[in-house]
């Protein structure tokens, strides 16, 4: 295996190498919002993974990206949601977030 999840909230890189990163956000909003996703290595922004969205109240909203990056061993990759102003998301049960991860070379 060439990733450890044994911690929540974070995947431990064990080989480095090329990802391919996938991720996915849905969720629903009291109030329009603008959301920034991305993911983090080490608590750095992994450049070109931040995506902005408008989000709209009381539905249902998704949002995905993917993209290749190059990483060590023992980075530790993390899905980062950030809110333009105060907001709170609700999972209700049809909604999730993802990050996914596969070495390709």
């Amino acid at each position: 295996f060439f990733a450890n999840y044994d911690i929540e909230n974070f995947i431990d890189i064990t080989q480095a190498g090329f990802y391919l990163i996938s991720y996915f956000l849905s969720s629903e909003s009291k109030e329009d919002c603008t959301l920034t996703l991305a993911v983090k290595y080490n608590d750095l922004l992994i450049p070109a993974s931040n995506v902005i969205v408008k989000w709209q109240a009381n539905s249902i909203n998704y949002v995905s990206n993917s993209i290749i990056a190059a990483l060590q061993g023992w980075d530790a990759l993390t899905l980062s949601v950030r809110s333009a102003a105060e907001t709170a998301l609700s999972f209700n049960g049809t909604a999730n977030a993802i990050l996914t991860i596969v070495k390709i070379h």
